[in-house]
């Protein structure tokens, strides 16, 4: 029976990670999402029901258009292959069953890997995913046997809010530029409402360091932009599969 269930996280994981792939492209063009159906971003004819099989269908046609021959962005695989990873490491870290837990983190993480993508493209994170995302993450904090309360959630995306807001104007006095945009300050809030206070801080603390890494790695210029966004993502994947024992082992390491 568990392998039934990894075999339809992976079938389903795979499909939203072709819808998502049109949410990503569309979205910060202002376009629908839901017609015309998926097309090729050159020549612009439709694709083929057979030729838009997740992943197996970019490597069959080696990642163009069998029409026109325009190159197709390889973010399309790669996002198509992520969501049913992502989905089948949250169901692990569930215990392999289907409780309201992995629920929540499934939709949580379904459109942030939107999110990622859209802000790593165009440095834009729309309201429109995380404004919903906020009110999705309180309300799911009321159902009974969540892992947080409403308390919990409620302080989590107001401190997040509000922490990232005055980080942002004071960044904007001292350097009279633009430091985090108001989607980042959205988006953290709705990461405070997923995780909750405090957790929320080792979400902030864990996206900073995977930053960091991210910025010597590819030797960024101290002045030059980047998104914030996806080390946010990649921060809070973090706490959901490792957060506690991160926590335990740094507390082993205060108490030597």
């Amino acid at each position: 029976m568990i392998i039934v269930s990894y075999i339809l996280i992976v079938i389903l994981g795979a499909a939203l990670g072709s819808f998502f792939n049109v949410v990503i492209s569309r979205l910060p063009q202002g376009q629908s999402i839901v017609h015309p159906p998926s097309r090729c971003p050159g020549c612009h004819k439709r694709i083929k029901p057979w030729r838009n099989i997740p992943v197996v269908s970019w490597l069959a046609l080696r990642g163009r258009c069998p029409d026109c021959g325009c190159r197709i962005h390889w973010h399309y695989p790669l996002v198509e292959a992520l969501t049913p990873l992502i989905f089948l490491s949250l169901f692990l870290a569930s215990g392999s069953t289907f409780d309201p837990t992995f629920g929540k983190w499934a939709i949580f993480f379904g459109v942030s890997l939107i999110i990622f993508f859209i802000d790593s493209f165009h440095m834009l994170i729309p309201d429109v995913l995380s404004i919903p995302l906020i009110i999705v993450g309180l309300l799911i904090s009321l159902l009974p046997d969540m892992d947080i309360g409403f308390y919990s959630a409620f302080s989590g995306a107001a401190f997040a809010f509000l922490f990232f807001w005055g980080l942002g104007v004071l960044y904007q006095k001292v350097r009279k530029i633009d430091g985090l945009g108001g989607g980042d300050v959205k988006y953290i809030a709705a990461v405070g409402a997923f995780v909750g206070f405090p957790w929320v801080l080792f979400v902030m603390v864990a996206a900073a360091i995977v930053a960091v890494v991210f910025f010597l790695a590819m030797r960024l210029r101290r002045d030059q932009a980047f998104a914030f966004g996806p080390f946010l993502v990649v921060g809070t994947y973090i706490f959901v599969l490792a957060g506690e024992s991160v926590m335990n082992w740094y507390v082993g390491l205060l108490s030597l």
